[in-house]
């Protein structure tokens, strides 16, 4: 790359790329890019209620340094699922109590890295699952409830208890529930999936 001095004719020969303002703007606005880039990152949180067990997914995307300074880039996001329990349970008025189950922080330029947090287990008893989860349990627990071998307030209590708080006749009624499910269970036959193959 040659140029003509103006001042007094001379040409210089070579100069070297980056000793041009080109030659010193362009990788200077490729390392701000990438620095930009690398602070923009998402941030996803999953949060249950504390009452009622219904589940909430937030999503927003921030510029900046976690735990340091950041600025968000877009509104929150904000799923919310109803849970079976609050459906079936919960009556009136019910301000959801937020808190939060697991989150994870999302960077632009490494997606496929992400840094974790764990917060409260949601499920205290581990009925809370069957009944969220399984036809059978809940139609199980509905016919109990129904018929006033099981009451409400005591299977509130059984899924709100944390199983290591559980007295002992708290503990066999869990263990009671699961077994009269199980047996309740259509037989699987060996070598089928007990999906009706």
């Amino acid at each position: 790359m040659n140029y003509i001095d103006g001042a007094n004719g001379q040409t210089p020969g070579k100069i070297h790329f980056l000793k041009t303002p080109r030659g010193i703007i362009l990788p200077a606005a490729g390392v701000v890019l990438l620095v930009a880039l690398a602070s923009v990152y998402r941030w996803q949180g999953f949060d249950h209620c504390r009452t009622c067990y219904s589940k909430r997914r937030t999503s927003e995307w921030y510029w900046g340094w976690r735990g340091e300074w950041s600025m968000p880039l877009s509104s929150l996001h904000e799923e919310v699922t109803e849970s079976q329990f609050s459906r079936d349970f919960v009556t009136g008025e019910h301000r959801h109590e937020w808190q939060l189950h697991s989150g994870d922080y999302t960077h632009v330029l490494v997606p496929f890295v992400s840094q974790g947090l764990c917060g409260k287990q949601s499920d205290p008893s581990g009925l809370l699952r069957c009944y969220e989860s399984t036809d059978s349990f809940r139609d199980l627990i509905q016919k109990k409830l129904r018929n006033g071998s099981l009451q409400r307030e005591e299977f509130v209590k059984m899924l709100t208890t944390l199983r290591r708080d559980a007295p002992p006749e708290m503990l066999k009624a869990w263990k009671d529930l699961v077994d009269e499910w199980l047996n309740d269970l259509p037989a699987v036959e060996p070598g089928t999936s007990g999906r009706g193959e």
